[in-house]
């Protein structure tokens, strides 16, 4: 097309900033301007787009991840917001930004990753990802010896919690050293100090100074993650939280247990389909934690 210019690092640009805003809310009903106001990016998140008479009309976001992956550290490229203008498609643009954003960060990362919606599952393998079933794992609550422990739920709205919070979030220790993340204030950020953010609460533990991020429904303790500074006893994590109602726990991570067995399937997620890009055989078990999708 002509007249069309391939930029990126905009987002500091209001004009331009504003326009990528609008074509997420177009596409996905989602405005990125507040976490951008919140400091949330923190230069993590960089959009790559196509501009035409100075509006975004189709994008192929990426953020930087530092992940532990069998105790070993990795650096990913993990993609997302990838958009296009309803007027503007099937003209190729999305294609011609996947390979510009292969070609700009395969060399200098361990691999590239994404979630995709079940509309776009044929769409990615032509960029030579290939698609990675990932693990559910369950506990069954009721074999689990309650300890008596006080929690706090936080509030991100309150000054005092979002201070606790962000303490937090800072060297954080990988929830999983099976595949964890670090250094993650985006995108931890959305689910630990976004108020929207209403999936979960922010089960504070001050004896042990953790964080636990998890909700209940219809008996099942699901536990998204867990913030802290210090090696994780997910044994004591999990025997502080469950309650006579839980009848199963759930991890949206790899659990690392030690009393405790967990059941393990292979996971059927609806329009969140694992697809990853390595040059090296990605044989791993795997889950990536949940507050890590982008």
């Amino acid at each position: 097309m002509k007249n069309v210019k391939l930029i990126s690092h905009y987002l500091h640009n209001d004009v331009y900033r504003k326009s990528f805003n609008q074509l997420s809310i177009d596409v996905f009903n989602l405005d990125f301007e507040p976490w951008y106001e919140a400091g949330f990016f923190n230069n993590r998140y960089i959009p790559h787009s196509f501009l035409l008479d100075g509006k975004i009309i189709a994008n192929v976001s990426v953020s930087f991840l530092d992940l532990i992956i069998n105790h070993q550290p990795k650096k990913a490229v993990q993609i997302g917001t990838v958009m296009t203008d309803k007027r503007f498609r099937n003209k190729g643009l999305s294609k011609l930004l996947m390979e510009h954003v292969i070609a700009e960060y395969e060399d200098q990362y361990d691999f590239l990753y994404l979630f995709a919606n079940d509309k776009v599952l044929q769409f990615y393998p032509k960029f030579g990802f290939k698609r990675i079933a990932e693990k559910q794992y369950a506990l069954d609550a009721k074999g689990v010896v309650n300890q008596v422990a006080k929690a706090s739920i936080l509030n991100p709205n309150r000054p005092n919690d979002r201070k606790i919070i962000s303490r937090l979030m800072e060297n954080r220790k990988p929830v999983s050293n099976m595949l964890g993340v670090v250094n993650d204030k985006w995108p931890l950020s959305v689910s630990t100090l976004d108020p929207y953010c209403d999936y979960l609460e922010r089960y504070f533990f001050a004896e042990g100074d953790v964080l636990v991020l998890a909700d209940r429904e219809h008996g099942v303790l699901n536990i998204y993650d867990i913030i802290s500074q210090h090696a994780i006893n997910l044994d004591d994590i999990v025997e502080k939280m469950v309650s006579n109602q839980d009848n199963r726990i759930e991890f949206h991570f790899i659990p690392e247990l030690i009393k405790y067995k967990v059941t393990t399937t292979t996971a059927f997620w609806e329009d969140d389909t694992l697809f990853v890009r390595s040059k090296y055989p990605f044989n791993v078990e795997v889950l990536f934690p949940l507050t890590s999708h982008t």
